[in-house]
């Protein structure tokens, strides 16, 4: 599991609150996010420490770092902000 957590961890960089982006998070909130990671994976029936787990692990970082940079675009457009976030390939470049 300390494998997965830590791939979570390095992968993540952080997440949680209102539409924080995971570079926004602090450590104990890199710490919940990885965790709840893990276990969106755990539920699907995957073991640890598997390939199927970091395949796994890796698509749900993604994904979550996606979804919360896309949050954020959103709303700094409501405000008034004009950043537009792109996904290209595993990358999600913002600007």
């Amino acid at each position: 599991m300390r494998l997965t957590i830590g791939a979570a961890l390095f992968a993540v960089v952080a997440v949680a609150g209102c539409t924080k982006t995971v570079e926004e998070m602090n450590y104990s909130e890199r710490q919940a996010l990885a965790k709840q990671i893990v276990d969106r994976c755990l539920k699907q029936g995957l073991k640890l420490n598997t390939p199927d787990m970091k395949r796994c692990t890796d698509t749900e970082i993604q994904s979550e770092i996606y979804s919360r940079r896309r949050e954020a675009a959103v709303e700094d457009a409501r405000r008034g902000s004009a950043t537009v976030c792109n996904r290209v390939g595993y990358a999600v470049i913002c600007g």
